[in-house]
């Protein structure tokens, strides 16, 4: 059988870019660290990279493990990370990007630790499947960790905390231990440790002794009886149940 110049020729460039493929995706799980994309959205938005001083951002900017992110009070921006998750930070929020690494475990699992000091910020995670991945937001109250879900964390003028889910699950790490919040729950943690928990409280949930099924169970019987009342809330849960509205009353 006769090949033509013309066939080999673009045989050998499918090769080629077969082998290119395959090198690219080899290189995004090779253990080691990442890094992020930032966003400007609007007004003043600053980086702090490890070991220097605040300094204008640009938009497209890589940020890398140790950086810190400023939003000024006309300031929005997103940071966009390797995996595909993304966080939107409000007006007057101080985000650190604590380490961003693919770990050098069988699954080559990710890992993405921040760590927020004010402001508003919310996140759209991606699943992370592996066991070992996780996406953290550390506060001075709490910490929250998550494998795909969507989620806020809103400082208030106190240095409370809030935690609100809007799809998944996340563990909010407490002084008096975890918390399990579902999708269209949220929980309050105050400066002193102490725990807000209105809506578990009204529908009989202890979040401390009830499993998951359970919590479903309670909190489906209480919506069925009344509905929710509290505006800051009534805030939140339109805001998942619109997909948009949020980000777009934060980016406006």
């Amino acid at each position: 059988m006769r090949w033509s110049s013309r066939r080999l020729c673009t045989y050998g460039l499918l090769l080629v870019a077969a082998v290119v493929v395959l090198a690219a995706c080899a290189a995004g799980t090779e253990p080691g660290p990442r890094s992020a994309t930032l966003h400007i959205l609007a007004g003043t938005v600053e980086v702090q990279a490890s070991g220097a001083a605040l300094a204008p951002a640009s938009d497209g900017q890589t940020v890398a493990s140790g950086d810190t992110v400023r939003t000024g009070a006309d300031g929005r921006a997103a940071i966009e990370y390797f995996d595909g998750s993304v966080t939107r930070l409000d007006h007057d929020t101080t985000f650190a990007l604590t380490d961003m690494a693919i770990r050098d475990d069988a699954d080559h699992s990710a890992l993405i630790d921040t760590a927020q000091f004010s402001g508003d910020s919310y996140h759209r995670i991606t699943d992370l499947t592996e066991s070992g991945s996780r996406f953290d937001v550390v506060t001075p109250t709490a910490t929250a960790s998550v494998q795909g879900t969507v989620f806020a964390v809103i400082f208030e003028e106190d240095g409370s905390v809030i935690f609100a889910v809007f799809e998944g699950t996340v563990i909010v790490e407490t002084p008096d231990g975890p918390i399990t919040v579902l999708a269209g729950f949220m929980v309050i943690v105050h400066p002193d440790g102490t725990i807000e928990l209105d809506i578990d409280e009204k529908a009989g949930i202890d979040p401390t002794v009830d499993d998951e099924e359970t919590v479903r169970r309670k909190f489906d019987a209480w919506n069925q009886r009344e509905s929710i009342r509290q505006s800051r809330w009534q805030w939140f849960f339109w805001g998942a149940v619109t997909g948009g509205t949020l980000v777009y009353w934060w980016l406006r």
